[in-house]
């Protein structure tokens, strides 16, 4: 029997079979949530760490490799990727889609604090990014000065810091600029304990005059 000789023999069971269906298309279309913008961006977390003079070979193997396999241990990890150069190390995390992203930065910390002692003494404190659609760089400059020039690392930082983010910022549509990696200048100030104690000043007071 074909399925036209069942519905011209049972129309009203026909009728009735196609009113089911009706009211449950009607009721899964008002029913089923729809997201006009869903986030397709799964939850990511960044880790920027910076070593002063440090070779990019040096940086990968006492930076990152340390840190990756540390990270590569968590819980929902899909995948770790990372990027090393000449004083910087940079590592994503990915996490899965049902991580919310607080708990994927809380995991982030934990795994750094764990493995903190293992790195080099000169390591700048890592730090750590949390990636989303409003978050994430659209474009990253590298800035590096001409051998001619001479000049050293801690100016173009200096440079890239002051006059060059003042401009990217002036600039339509740009929200903010984050510089990273190059020399930070610094001042050491060698003490002599018998010179300060001839003149009545303890090294507290020294410290004190120098935060100031």
């Amino acid at each position: 029997m074909t399925l036209t000789n069942a519905a011209l023999r049972n129309p009203y069971a026909m009728i009735a079979a196609v009113l089911v269906v009706a009211a449950l298309g009607t009721f899964a279309f008002f029913a089923t949530p729809t997201d006009l913008f869903p986030n397709t961006v799964p939850p990511q977390v960044v880790v920027i760490t910076v070593q002063p003079g440090a070779a990019a070979g040096d940086m990968t193997d006492k930076v990152t490799r340390v840190l990756e396999k540390e990270l590569n241990s968590l819980a929902k990890v899909v995948k770790v990727s990372s990027t090393t150069r000449d004083q910087v190390s940079s590592i994503n995390v990915e996490f899965g889609y049902d991580k919310p992203t607080g708990e994927a930065v809380l995991d982030v910390q934990n795994a750094i604090g764990r493995v903190r002692a293992d790195l080099p003494a000169d390591v700048i404190e890592p730090r750590i990014y949390r990636v989303t659609d409003a978050t994430r760089p659209l474009l990253t400059v590298a800035v590096s000065p001409r051998e001619e020039t001479g000049r050293p690392l801690s100016e173009i930082r200096l440079l890239a810091r002051n006059q060059l983010t003042d401009e990217l910022l002036a600039l339509p549509g740009v929200a903010d600029v984050d510089v990273f990696g190059g020399h930070e200048p610094q001042v050491e100030v060698r003490v002599r304990r018998d010179a300060l104690a001839a003149h009545g000043v303890s090294l507290g007071e020294l410290v004190g005059v120098l935060d100031r």
